[in-house]
């Protein structure tokens, strides 16, 4: 019983088994015990309160219950990610150079600090903000090769840097290519 509880401490576990589980499915599916299986999901499963109570196939429990409980626990940990995880460090690079390069290269040109160039819009001076979490996130990146200090930057980091990079890369290229005036 001591090695169930130590598997079910940790992170992955429920991940696990929801591939084991998968795996089981597919291979009674498409095996000689689709029958059993079909049949299987059929199953009349109640839930009562009292004299109230509601009976339906297992499989409508599946889709409709445990499905809905499934995409309650991946939006939590998506916000999560967002919030405390990797994934927000990526949002940051990428969201972050843009709105700041953007808003202070547009509040220049309303105050009449800077002009926007001949022939260009403001979609296109959006396309090279979003550029230019490029070469910021770049160089943090070589920073952290260069130092090669684990504690202080771990390897998630790294992987969320060069993805901030990559999208704005892309995002910029795709801006500045269809809102460039024939």
């Amino acid at each position: 019983m001591g090695g169930i509880k130590e598997f079910l401490k940790h992170e992955a576990s429920g991940g696990i088994l929801l591939m084991v589980a998968t795996i089981a499915a597919l291979l009674c599916q498409n095996t000689f015990l689709s029958d059993f299986y079909n049949e299987f999901l059929k199953t009349k499963f109640t839930m009562s309160f009292g004299e109230y109570g509601l009976s339906k196939p297992l499989i409508l429990w599946v889709n409709d219950g445990l499905m809905a409980v499934f995409f309650f626990l991946i939006g939590l940990e998506l916000k999560r990610e967002v919030l405390e995880g990797e994934l927000g460090t990526a949002l940051g690079l990428f969201v972050g150079k843009q709105i700041g390069v953007f808003s202070f290269s547009f509040l220049a040109i309303k105050f009449k600090l800077a002009k926007l160039p001949e022939g260009s819009n403001f979609i296109q001076l959006y396309g090279i903000a979003v550029l230019c979490g490029v070469g910021f996130t770049m160089s943090l990146f070589i920073n952290s090769l260069a130092y090669n200090d684990t504690d202080a930057f771990a390897y998630a980091d790294k992987l969320a840097i060069l993805l901030g990079s990559v999208v704005s890369g892309a995002a910029g290229f795709i801006l500045l290519k269809f809102s460039a005036k024939n």
